[in-house]
């Protein structure tokens, strides 16, 4: 209680690593370790500052003070640990701001238009063709390489459905 967390939920149209989340994903699937190389995590930074993200929605959350013992026990330590974990996803899943391209995402991958009343024809064109472009930077299966791309996006679709 006495860090007084408050959940914040930042949201991007536009996924400014959505390329490097891509390739580290898809290199440590099937259970792989991936190792970063030296440099990695600050090039991922300045990527994530530098790069554009079209709109983008900070929700600041209610502070977790009220729901939160003033002690934990050591032997329920990893079950606190967990529902505050908990508490901290749920107000992010709630705040997230969801784009057009998360529900072009979601369209893409699962192959349906449930959410087309969501987006212009020329946001999905847009959309496609950006991940084309950003895939074909990539080697490896084009087809596990698009799913884990539409995942980036489409999984905030998935999990907001989840909490609302």
């Amino acid at each position: 209680r006495s860090l007084h967390i408050v959940p914040v939920a930042v949201s991007y149209q536009w996924e400014p690593c959505d390329i490097l989340k891509t390739r580290e994903l898809y290199l440590s699937r099937d259970g792989h370790k991936y190792v970063k190389q030296p440099g990695e995590d600050l090039h991922s930074i300045l990527t994530g500052i530098l790069q554009p993200k079209g709109q983008v929605h900070f929700a600041i959350g209610r502070p977790l003070d009220d729901v939160l013992p003033d002690t934990v026990e050591a032997r329920h330590a990893n079950t606190f640990y967990r529902s505050v974990a908990d508490a901290i996803d749920q107000q992010i899943h709630r705040n997230y701001r969801l784009f057009d391209n998360n529900f072009i995402a979601h369209d893409l991958r699962s192959g349906t238009s449930t959410y087309a009343d969501r987006y212009t024809p020329s946001a999905r064109t847009a959309f496609e063709s950006r991940m084309q472009q950003m895939l074909h930077e990539i080697d490896g299966n084009s087809d596990i390489l698009q799913e884990i791309f539409l995942g980036i996006y489409a999984n905030p679709v998935e999990n907001g459905a989840a909490v609302k």
